[in-house]
């Protein structure tokens, strides 16, 4: 019989332990469902408990004091494992809270200590009573526990615990009466009460198939999770998506208030060349029926032809700025690029009797989407421009500078106007902030937008003695030599 009993705790700890390292991986997921170490704990105690008893049954030849110590340590383990699940579910109900570490310990020690002076010095009934009553107390609170969990949590799995657990807490219940009623003293294990030791067996197995149901509850936490996890990951992804599309449409809206203010601009770089050639070709048509010399319709012609340059040059500026839709990225030439932002502000900063002067290290590069990096300098220019206008100081200027620092690139945008009031600083570049009465609000903040999406960043800072600083800070791109 011992063999058999040997055999039986063996099995249910080998499954035990398969379950444990069965679940190990979840332990250490780093999502919000993975189980809680108490009931990992409680399973690792539980394995040990039934493989110590496999251990000890045979070797146990007196029931009614065995000499050894062990027995203690193993039904200690035991009822710490009972314990550790019925906190377990506490912790479920009170996840805001610590279980009752303390309470538990002294629990756990007191009855060490209480089943092993009554293994020294009473019978086996006596143990059984101590082992089952303090049981079916750590039963009762799981039960408890689980009760409230079925509110909050009504499932299937919930529903099966609180059933094993019901089945656990009358096991331990009719093993302390057979126990109590039982008027004849056990020796051997032969003389163990049927009802004592057939209801002891099923406490054992149904406290596996409640470490069983749980380890369902958690893979369909976490299955569950990670469901959720997928459908917030495509949701994100469509809502990063249309915020690029939305971004993308102020872009769009900023660039044409950009044209708006710069309409002077434009109407005056594409009316001149437009002009001259219409002189030129009307004076190539009244001539060609005279005399006229060779030499002359020659510089005609060749007026024409800087006139058309003038244009194409225009137009491909203006293409590069408005038109463009290229996400590809490219290198870019520094100086190239603030020449064609001075290009396209001339007019406007010399009605506003502003002098644009451009400071530019030789051979600077950046690697991005040159529409859009122009894009961000004229915002800049624009407001420094509109800054100096209502002022009354005589050199109105505006610096273009670029200058490595580092491994980057500082393109700054400098004026020597009024600069901006501390109070505006800190909500300088978020959107919809403007403060000009027909300003949209979205200048900077694109600003910063397009800085960022070009691995740099954007920063304001005063200019001494006035003034403000506008630097952009872009990651260099060494310009690359071909081979002589």
């Amino acid at each position: 019989m011992q063999t058999y009993l040997s055999l039986y705790f063996l099995t249910l700890a080998a499954i035990s332990l398969g379950l444990l390292l069965a679940s190990l991986p979840y332990l250490g997921a780093r999502i919000e469902a993975r189980p809680h170490p108490l009931w990992a704990l409680s399973l690792t105690l539980f394995a040990s408990s039934l493989g110590l008893f496999a251990w000890l049954v045979p070797q146990i030849t007196q029931l009614d004091i065995p000499r050894f110590g062990l027995t203690t340590l193993a039904n200690t383990l035991l009822i710490a494992a009972a314990i550790l699940q019925a906190a377990f579910f506490h912790h479920l109900n009170n996840r805001e809270k610590s279980p009752p570490y303390v309470l538990m310990t002294v629990t756990i020690v007191v009855f060490a200590l209480v089943f092993d002076w009554v293994r020294l010095r009473l019978d086996f009934d006596s143990r059984v009573i101590v082992a089952a009553g303090t049981v079916a107390l750590a039963l009762g609170w799981q039960l408890h526990e689980i009760r409230r969990l079925r509110i909050t949590e009504p499932t299937y799995h919930m529903d099966f615990l609180w059933w094993v657990t019901a089945g656990e807490l009358a096991c331990a219940l009719t093993r302390l009466a057979a126990a109590m009623s039982n008027q004849t003293r056990v020796f051997t294990f032969d003389q163990i009460p049927a009802l004592l030791l057939i209801f002891t067996l099923l406490n054992c197995l149904l406290s596996m198939l409640s470490y069983v149901g749980i380890s369902n509850y958690w893979a369909e936490k976490i299955s569950l999770e990670r469901a959720r996890l997928i459908l917030e990951s495509a949701e994100i992804k469509m809502l990063v998506e249309e915020k690029n599309r939305l971004i993308l449409r102020l872009m769009a809206a900023n660039k044409t208030a950009a044209t708006g203010a710069l309409s002077a601009t434009l109407a005056h770089e594409l009316s001149q060349p437009l002009t001259s050639l219409h002189i030129n070709l009307g004076a190539l048509r009244r001539e060609s029926r005279s005399q006229q010399s060779q030499l002359d319709r020659e510089h005609l012609l060749e007026q024409c032809m800087d006139s058309a340059r003038r244009l194409n040059e225009v137009l491909a500026t203006l293409r590069s700025m408005f038109i463009d839709k290229s996400e590809s990225r490219q290198n870019v030439d520094v100086r190239q690029m603030l020449e064609a932002v001075r290009g396209l502000v001339a007019q406007e900063a010399s009605r506003s009797g502003v002098h644009l002067r451009i400071e530019v290290e030789d051979e600077l590069q950046v690697r991005g989407r040159q529409s859009e990096l122009q894009h961000a300098l004229l915002n800049l220019v624009i407001n420094a421009i509109q800054a100096l206008q209502d002022t009354v100081i005589e050199d109105k200027l505006i610096i273009l500078s670029a200058k490595t620092h580092a491994e980057d690139v500082c393109i700054r945008v400098i004026d020597n106007g009024p600069g901006i009031e501390e109070s505006k600083i800190r909500r300088l570049f978020e959107l919809v902030d403007s403060e000009k009465p027909e300003g949209m609000g979205i200048g900077l903040w694109i600003c910063r937008h397009i800085a960022e999406r070009h691995e740099g960043r954007i920063a304001y800072r005063h200019h001494h003695p006035t003034g403000a600083i506008f630097e952009i800070t872009l990651p260099y791109e060494r310009k690359q030599h071909s081979p002589a």
